[in-house]
């Protein structure tokens, strides 16, 4: 028995295998070899002595199901040294299954079969279980994918064409956000397009802008036919009380020219917005003598700290649907956000603040990577005109309140060992709620007279899980 046989997991397997002999013991290497490999061609588990195997444990996407065993030809069996007919379907077959891990039982007395092939090849599928699809979100700016899908298949290769429209380049490189894991495009040498090629195993957002060739920066100077002041309480006090003057400039004891009518706005804000410098405020070109602060800037940023969110238990209770995560956004509102984005990561928020109309945009960006942004305005129209503009609404709101953002962490109670209290009492399993385990387990026959498409082996995976423990949620 010198020779090596190759065995292949071909179809539904993601890329691990354990052998072990009739002890449970894990076997990595023998005198007697047969070489595993996963369908990558990378390999599972080397040398293992074939005389002493009882089992290959395959780790798989989902549930599945042994469906043929071949060899390199796709021939089914073999044939012994007296001629008669060995299928391969007798030296490994199907014994069970877990949502992830395929159990093959390996007939020993049959080794001497083996080494006569070369390849011997394991086909599984899907048993029954729909893959849920990734679904795709697009974040893109003056640019087109080649990806338009809004879900895809898992665990297969995925190729994206980032294309800019004409007279823009990607000057940043666009991302892909997977996994909490942010995977970089590679940029074109004409910055052009952005390509990327990867394999997603669950949902994932694209992620992009391009630039306009020669700058596409916004407007951030003030228009030279408007002034942007930033006057405190008492200097708007002593504009208030200079309203009506005449041609000559006087104000004294005149009902000529009103100077109000030439302020385009006048808002309450609720963010420091920084000065170029000082002047006197001119209104129509009528000089106030007022010195006052002024900015030649449209719009502004306003960027918070760098938050850490760590993870509680270290597992999957720190994710959904076990945790869940709001976001409060000053000026914007409360909004969900998905705990991918927060757990394990830095965030960070940037307002982008327009003068003119007081709107403002708020980025949040996880791990450096723009996840999601939410509108709102930070602050309100000052009733400064009331006379000619009956319809003066003063915002009252929240948002305006509280100037902290703040994450809303929400987390199911996880019980440890230590939280445990044993119990004996005849309930449903529908009636309890959080984690229990259960020691007699009995199931409603009629019950299941309704759903013929339950198998024994469906029951047998619910009792185990029962005695083992489950988290039940109402």
């Amino acid at each position: 028995m010198s020779s090596i046989v190759k065995i292949y997991a071909d179809g539904y397997c993601n890329g691990s295998i354990d052998v072990y002999n009739s002890d449970g013991d894990s076997l990595l290497e023998g005198k007697s070899p047969i070489n595993m490999y996963v369908p990558d061609g990378s390999s599972g588990a080397n040398s293992v002595d074939s005389d002493y195997i009882d089992h290959f444990e395959i780790s798989t996407q989902s549930k599945a199901k042994l469906t043929k065993v071949t060899d390199g030809t796709g021939a089914e069996s073999t044939y012994n040294e007296d001629g008669d007919e060995i299928a391969y379907s007798s030296i490994f077959s199907f014994s069970s299954a877990t949502n992830n891990t395929v159990v093959i039982s390996y007939s020993s007395i049959y080794a001497s079969n083996l080494v006569n092939n070369s390849e011997i090849h394991l086909h599984f599928e899907a048993d029954g279980i729909v893959v849920k699809p990734c679904n795709v979100t697009y974040q893109l700016g003056n640019c087109s994918s080649s990806l338009t899908n809004s879900t895809v298949p898992p665990n297969k290769d995925v190729s994206i064409t980032l294309t800019a429209k004409d007279g823009y380049e990607f000057t940043k490189t666009p991302t892909i956000v997977h996994n909490n894991t942010p995977i970089k495009f590679t940029i074109s040498s004409d910055k052009k397009t952005a390509k990327v090629n990867f394999t997603p195993t669950t949902d994932f957002i694209v992620s992009g802008s391009a630039t306009k060739i020669g700058g596409d920066k916004p407007i951030t100077k003030v228009s030279r036919f408007i002034d942007v002041y930033l006057p405190d309480s008492s200097q708007l006090e002593k504009i208030k009380k200079i309203r009506w003057i005449t041609a000559s400039g006087s104000t004294e004891n005149v009902q000529g020219n009103d100077i109000n009518a030439s302020i385009s706005a006048m808002y309450q804000t609720f963010i420091k917005i920084p000065s170029t410098s000082v002047k006197n405020c001119k209104i129509a070109g009528y000089d106030t003598k007022i010195s006052i602060p002024y900015t030649d800037s449209v719009l502004t940023d306003v960027k918070s700290e760098e938050v850490m969110f760590e993870e509680k238990y270290n597992s999957a209770m720190d994710y959904e649907p076990h945790t869940q995560c709001k976001i409060y956004l000053p000026f914007c509102g409360i909004f969900s956000i998905p705990t991918n984005y927060v757990i394990g990561k830095t965030l960070q928020l940037v307002y982008s603040c327009n003068l003119y109309t007081c709107d403002c945009e708020c980025r949040i960006y996880s791990d450096h990577v723009l996840v999601q942004s939410e509108s709102g305005k930070f602050g309100f129209e000052y009733p400064f005109r009331t006379i000619e503009r009956t319809n003066i609404r003063v915002e009252s709101s929240n948002y305006f309140s509280d100037l902290v953002p703040k994450v809303i962490i929400t987390r199911h109670n996880f019980v440890t060992l230590d939280d445990r209290r044993s119990m004996s009492f005849t309930t449903k399993a529908s009636d309890l709620n959080g984690y229990f385990e259960a020691d007699n387990i009995q199931f409603d026959i009629e019950s299941l007279t309704k759903y013929p498409w339950i198998t024994k082996e469906d029951i047998d995976h619910i009792e185990s899980a029962l005695r083992e423990g489950v988290v039940n949620t109402k």
